[in-house]
């Protein structure tokens, strides 16, 4: 038996025999290369790299969340870099093979990411290695990583491509000899609810197929474990089956604190597919369907068709229960790829949210349509993103009656769906009281309103310290929302990831918010918080 220590970031135990990867992708043999096939080789694998990328983008919204998704669609910006591209091209025509030229585009390429101050962009010296890494295996025809049985990956590093190209569904767990807590790859391990352990002692060679136990919230991998140790995990594993089997129980029950109040709990979504899941956790609504996963990894923006019937499919499936879908959140790190349309620069303060989607009326017009069209069917809402001004909001409820004036005209039938604003600027925050008159509810997003508040990257590694989403400052724009809200008589939700802080459920309540919305995973979760809560909400509801 070896006991490995590590840095556990992300909890969870599990027990399954180890694929080691820290072997994979040998360096390139050297040779005498034709320069003209070596580039006409690199210029069919960068093709598919692209296209692998694009489908990637989709799948990671559907299958990952909207983080995912955004880190991803950097590297679709990355692997038409000049900086890539050319620098390739000019290596094989110098006599280096493809595989060898593009390997080493991605050190170099990484090494001046890595020399930059600033963390983040340090980051971004990971997604370049990515990026030629799967060039360099298309070139050699090596397949991306398949699990085919039930697995912990252990390596050196991972992307986060392997995760979606792996068969997540064998994943149980990942134990690496470097990585952070501060990772892409061990935000969405951490999302996927599966252990994993960084900075572990992985001794070289040797660990392919042989059993271990990872314990995440230990930080430690049990290499062949003894007879005791299996029986702990045992008992563990079986007080966790407890702890879920205690919560399906409350599928189909009410959000209902103790002292009376009742909070709805919902579910944000990204596709279609999301739904059933929501509905197997007994969601009482959706408070976020990301429609810009509808428009992302493709050439061309999604039809009114198109969006009609998937936004009708949606009210369908929930029925009576309220379905809020937010207008398209491009801009920003969500770059979409439509043949005609200026891509938006890539800063968070720039144009992004609503802001975009006003620069592009035709797109918006579309969608709006599809969505009027659609709350025939069902109860649905919709919510704006990046919001600052009532100017705004003005914008386009003018835009939604010329939508149901030229469907009626056509004879097609349409409904005006509740409106919203998504809170998650500073700005609309402290006007919530003259939002919340012009509008018909408000939903925080406390990722971006955190951010935007305390003037912090929340994807910036070297600030994560002071990314602190209880900081008064948040909580105390939080309850001022949630009272402009009450002052108008609307509903007032939140659907950042806060939502899910148990730290929280109880400030929240007493705040006065009226619905919580978090991913289907955490449903449950969030539903025995809420009815063993002896909250009854604000003292002056």
């Amino acid at each position: 038996m070896l006991v490995l220590k590590g840095v556990g970031v992300s909890d969870g135990i599990a027990c399954a025999p180890l694929r080691d990867l820290s072997g994979e992708c040998p360096p390139p043999a050297a040779g005498e290369a034709d320069p003209a096939q070596e580039l006409a080789a690199f210029e069919r694998a960068l093709a598919v790299a692209s296209g692998q990328i694009d489908e990637l983008v989709g799948r990671a919204g559907r299958e990952m969340g909207e983080d995912a998704a955004e880190i991803l669609s950097l590297q679709q910006l990355l692997i038409s870099s000049p900086d890539v591209v050319d620098r390739t091209r000019e290596l094989i025509a110098g006599g280096s093979g493809a595989v060898e030229a593009v390997l080493k585009v991605g050190r170099d390429q990484c090494r001046e990411f890595q020399s930059l101050p600033d963390p983040y962009m340090q980051v971004r010296g990971q997604d370049v290695v990515d990026v030629t890494r799967r060039i360099a295996n298309i070139i050699r025809g090596h397949g991306p990583l398949r699990l085919d049985a039930p697995a912990i990956l252990c390596a050196d590093d991972l992307m986060l491509s392997d995760l979606l190209e792996g068969g997540r569904e064998m994943l149980r767990g990942i134990v690496l000899r470097r990585g952070t807590a501060l990772s892409h790859l061990c935000l969405l391990v951490r999302a996927m609810g599966l252990p994993m352990v960084v900075k572990a002692e992985l001794p070289r060679g040797g660990l392919d197929g042989r059993t271990a136990i990872l314990d995440g919230g230990e930080g430690v991998c049990v290499i062949d474990p003894d007879a005791r140790r299996m029986a702990d995990f045992e008992r563990e594993r079986s007080r966790l089956q407890g702890e879920q089997d205690e919560l399906r129980s409350l599928v189909g029950t009410r959000s209902v604190t103790r002292a009376g109040r009742e909070i709805r709990v919902e579910a944000n979504v990204s596709v279609v597919e999301d739904i059933e899941l929501a509905l197997s956790r007994g969601a009482d609504g959706v408070g976020l369907f990301r429609s810009e996963f509808l428009y992302l990894g493709r050439d061309a923006p999604p039809s009114e068709e198109e969006q009609f019937s998937c936004y009708r499919k949606v009210a369908v499936l929930m029925d009576d229960r309220p379905v809020t879908i937010r207008t398209f959140d491009l801009g920003g790190d969500k770059r979409p790829e439509f043949q005609g349309i200026e891509p938006p620069d890539t800063s968070m303060l720039g144009i992004r949210g609503l802001r975009y989607a006003l620069r592009h009326p035709d797109l918006l017009r579309a969608q709006l349509r599809a969505l009027l069209r659609a709350a025939v069917f069902g109860n649905l809402s919709v919510m704006l993103p990046m919001v600052t001004s009532l100017a705004e909001i003005a914008e386009v409820r003018a835009l939604i009656e010329r939508c149901r004036v030229e469907l009626e005209a056509a004879g097609v039938e349409c409904r005006v769906p509740r409106l919203g604003v998504t809170v998650e600027t500073p700005a609309c925050a402290l006007e919530a009281a003259a939002f919340a008159r012009e509008v018909d509810f408000l939903s925080v997003g406390t990722n971006d309103l955190t951010q935007y508040t305390l003037a912090i990257n929340r994807q910036h590694p070297g600030l994560s310290y002071l990314y602190d989403p209880h900081h008064p400052a948040v909580l105390g724009l939080l309850g001022q929302v949630a009272a402009a809200a009450r002052g108008a008589g609307i509903e007032c939700s939140i659907c950042g990831e806060l939502a899910a802080d148990p730290a929280l459920t109880d400030t929240f309540i007493e705040q006065g918010f009226t619905a919580l919305s978090v991913a289907p995973s955490e449903i449950l979760r969030l539903r025995r918080r809420v009815v063993d809560s002896c909250s009854g909400g604000p003292r002056d509801a």
